[in-house]
């Protein structure tokens, strides 16, 4: 038995049918992937990440980067730079300097290799992103 069968097993098959303000291009099946997808990748980059000493604990409370990233089908970090900034020049390098470090990332899957290429933001947060 495959991945591909265990899926759709427990979610079933990608259909054309859905909502009707649904993502036309989307589905139940890609949008549990993305789910998981996006998990295992931040979960990826904050294992290489690390906060400067020199931000204050006051700081690290307000403090939210929105990376833009872009990744090949393989995982391979094209490109990460700061879509919005922090506020804080410090942080905002040490997001990009995580995500550059954390390549390759887990591969994506194929239904989602497009938007990976085409790059996504992900908000980072010294504590948690609320």
């Amino acid at each position: 038995e495959t991945a591909s069968d265990i899926i759709k097993k427990r979610l079933g098959e990608a259909t054309d049918e859905g909502m009707k303000l649904g993502d036309k291009d989307g589905d139940a099946l890609t949008g549990e992937l993305k789910k998981t997808y996006f998990s295992t990748l931040i979960a990826h980059i904050r294992k290489h990440m690390e906060v400067s000493s020199t931000i204050s604990d006051e700081e690290r409370i307000r403090l939210k980067a929105t990376l833009s990233l872009k990744v090949d089908g393989d995982g391979n970090v094209l490109d990460a730079h700061i879509d919005h900034t922090s506020g804080s020049s410090v942080f905002d390098n040490d997001v990009i300097t995580a995500a550059k470090r954390s390549s390759p990332v887990p591969a994506p899957p194929p239904q989602i290799k497009a938007v990976l290429a085409s790059g996504v933001g992900i908000n980072f947060c010294p504590v948690s992103c609320s």
